[in-house]
């Protein structure tokens, strides 16, 4: 990792806070606390919009599962393609997770791809209660993302993702 990101890391975790982060929320501090798959919760495109000016993840369905050894295997979709997390996992055997994830610290995601040296790093918490917040439900176990402006410490974009059963 270059000096830039690795200040740019740090930068992001201590300068400014999630705008959607409370007390509610808890910091994801090792591998074990995102562990297996994940879906993209949907909230209106009113409320999307508002929190996310640009989407350059577009496809309504997407899922993210957190694998063994840094291994990260994501899947965007049309369609709602996947109805559990074992079929993920048996599609992530057959099509090779091409991105990895490490937390290089508390509350810190870094997610990778493994054949460019770019890496983003994610503010990321996990609800521990039902949370309400204007228009967005939140429930126990829900992971909040958010990629934060090294210059003004504001978030500017978001992710939401509930455990994938």
């Amino acid at each position: 990792m270059t000096k830039k990101f690795i200040l740019g890391i740090l930068m992001a975790c201590f300068f400014g806070s999630t705008a959607i982060a409370t007390d509610e929320f808890r910091k994801v501090k090792e591998p074990s606390d995102i562990q297996g798959c994940w879906k993209r919760l949907n909230f209106s495109e009113k409320a999307m919009k508002s929190l996310n000016q640009v989407e350059p993840y577009p496809l309504e369905h997407q899922w993210y599962c957190f694998l063994d050894g840094g291994k990260l295997f994501t899947v965007h979709s049309n369609r709602n393609n996947y109805k559990s997390s074992q079929e993920l996992i048996k599609a992530s055997e057959i099509i090779k997770p091409a991105e990895l994830y490490q937390i290089p610290q508390e509350g810190v995601i870094v997610i990778g791809h493994s054949n460019t040296k770019e890496r983003a790093a994610w503010i990321s918490s996990i609800s521990d209660v039902s949370v309400q917040k204007g228009s967005l439900q939140f429930n126990p176990g829900d992971l909040l993302m958010t990629i934060r402006d090294q210059k003004t410490g504001k978030d500017i974009y978001y992710r939401f993702l509930t455990p994938f059963k």
